[in-house]
């Protein structure tokens, strides 16, 4: 057991080291850990018996064992009447080894949970191996217990599913907080900065590549143009539309502008991992929230920590006040009176598949209901009364990457259905955006004279038939994921598909109109998308290099735009309506 643990220690090690972490202190670390496990080993193999006889001594009381026996229940378990073995210090000592795995299980979520978001938390892999020690021993001593009764050990997990899920507690919930603004309509929002020539944007998904890319596009415009126009970009953008990982960093971005004074720069906190916290949200009240709801349904759980994380992320002094769990609304006046753009981030709603849209602007023209669309305030609205979500939380709903957060409800009275991922109706953001700015458009056709629709894709697309990954030989194990894999990869493609084609309606009737819709889209290069809240020293370098590197006709483009400039060659109506210069 020890020579294989030294390879994991020796993975932990090689993997800490590429992060940027001293080496010296992580050896130190690991011959440390090896020290206190063989202590421990020692400990129990010799005297670990007799350990829990000593805290309890009635376990080494003759009637308790023949209690035991004459229940018929523990045949076998207990000193066997026909021999001469008596396998009952084995039990003992594996229920030592057990307690010691509790006491340490204990002390280490603990300390994660008053470390979260903080440095030098519980990693990740600590968190994954204590879960992995929790649920080796339960199981086991499942396995051999209910073996005498050919009972199988998965029968019995799933029985303790189906229990558990009838307690309200087991599910998981997001807080609702009162609303304390309202939001303004797509024409007065797009208006509001006076701005003639406008900005709006769409951001991706894509877990925290997405994130820091949305992110660091967002400030590296704002901070290059505001260099030669001052702030003429700020003014200028009225809209950030953005699912899953791009909301996460359309917040960053946001509470930046809202909060300069106090909030980390949005490229640097949208970069940060947050990994640690999510294994830590799993590993312990989730974990024991789906064995015990009754008595931990209360806890945060990984989706709350996760948000903890982004919040301390988001300002570099955690004696600051952490604006970023202020409720969504509390942007609305500053988005009214043209300082910020306004906000809306995408998340889908599991029991219809409807998109649920987390704003600062209202959709104000359906009054049929149409276009699969809920907003929040419509469906936390209680009694007549509005109620909202953390600016914090609705960025978590909407990145609520599968598996890793939970698809969570509110906390309001009633039947409230479960929010996840954005990207499940629309991935791009597109689909809000066309809507919402036919609608300003429709609002305010005396003032806006022309507009620009920047796309953030944190990934490119693939589409490249002849890239040596499609000549790989499939077997069997393929087949059977085959159609799986096909339905995500045609969820994507058809989604980029409609987008394109639902921009180019919007294009051509507001052209008609004489108001021409540009468009520019900054691509990341990197298609292996991390699956995780985590990016490595070498993914963030990667990015900081792409913008400064590959972005450029990218930012001369909105440059131009914002000088007045309509012939950018952008493959809009109005671009190829102009005569060439050739």
């Amino acid at each position: 057991m020890l020579f294989l643990g030294i390879f994991i220690i020796g993975f932990s090690v090689w993997f800490s080291a590429r992060q940027g972490h001293n080496r010296g202190r992580l050896i130190l670390a690991a011959l440390g850990g090896i020290a206190l496990g063989l202590l421990v080993v020692v400990v129990l193999f010799a005297r670990g018996a007799k350990l829990i006889i000593w805290a309890l001594p009635f376990l080494d009381d003759p009637r308790l064992i023949d209690y035991l026996r004459n229940t018929g229940l523990f045949f076998g378990y207990v000193q066997n009447v026909d021999t001469a073995y008596d396998p009952w210090p084995n039990h003992l000592f594996a229920l030592a080894a057990f307690a010691a795995t509790t006491i340490l299980y204990a002390i280490v979520g603990i300390y994660g949970w008053k470390r979260l978001g903080k440095k030098r938390t519980v990693p990740a892999l600590c968190s994954a191996l204590m879960l992995v020690l929790m649920l080796a021993w339960m199981l086991s001593a499942l396995t051999f217990f209910f073996d005498a009764w050919h009972i199988p050990t998965l029968l019995i997990v799933a029985m303790v599913g189906v229990l558990t899920a009838q307690s309200h507690r087991s599910d998981h919930f997001y807080i609702l907080r009162k609303s304390v603004g309202y939001a303004s309509g797509a024409a007065k929002t797009i208006a509001a900065s006076g701005e003639s020539r406008v900005i709006v944007v769409a951001a991706n998904g894509g877990g925290i590549q997405a994130s820091a890319w949305a992110a660091q596009v967002l400030y590296g415009l704002h901070e290059e143009l505001r260099k030669e126009l001052g702030d003429k970009f700020q003014n200028s953008l009225r809209l950030i539309s953005s699912v899953s990982g791009g909301s996460v960093g359309n917040g960053f971005f946001v509470h930046w502008l809202a909060h300069k004074n106090v909030a980390r720069r949005p490229d640097e906190a949208a970069a940060m991992s947050s990994l640690d916290e999510v294994a830590w949200g799993l590993a312990w009240p989730d974990f024991l929230r789906a064995l015990f709801p009754w008595v931990f349904g209360k806890l945060i759980g990984r989706g709350r920590a996760l948000e903890r994380a982004w919040v301390l992320n988001s300002i570099p002094d955690l004696t600051k006040v952490k604006n970023l769990d202020e409720p969504l609304s509390s942007w609305n006046a500053m988005v009214a009176a043209g300082k910020i753009p306004a906000v809306i981030m995408n998340a889908t709603i599991t029991e219809t598949g409807e998109r649920l849209l987390f704003a600062t602007t209202k959709l104000t023209g359906r009054a049929d209901g149409g276009g699969a669309l809920v907003d929040a305030t419509e469906l936390h609205t209680i009694n007549h009364e509005e109620f909202d979500v953390r600016v914090v939380t609705a960025a978590r709903l909407s990145a609520s990457f599968p598996y890793v957060t939970p698809a969570a409800r509110s906390n309001g009275p009633g039947p409230q259905p479960h929010i996840v991922d954005g990207g499940y109706y629309d991935n791009y953001g597109m689909a809000t955006l066309v809507e919402w700015l036919d609608e300003a458009l429709a609002g305010t056709r005396d003032q806006i004279k022309s507009v620009m629709v920047i796309q953030i894709h944190g990934a490119p697309e693939e589409s490249n038939m002849s890239d040596e990954r499609h000549s790989k030989t499939r077997g069997w194990f393929y087949q059977a994921f085959a159609p799986i894999k096909t339905l995500l990869k045609v969820r994507t493609a058809g989604q980029i598909a409609h987008n394109d084609i639902e921009l180019e309606f919007l294009q051509e009737k507001w052209a008609a109109a004489g108001v021409p819709i540009h468009t520019v889209i900054f691509e990341f290069g990197n298609r292996d998308v991390p699956l995780s809240w985590h990016l490595t020293p070498t993914e963030v370098d990667a990015i900081r290099t792409a913008w400064k590197e590959k972005m450029t006709k990218c930012k001369e483009t909105v440059r131009e735009f914002l000088e007045g400039n309509d012939s950018l060659k952008c493959g809009c109506h109005k671009c190829k309506s102009e005569p060439s210069s050739d």
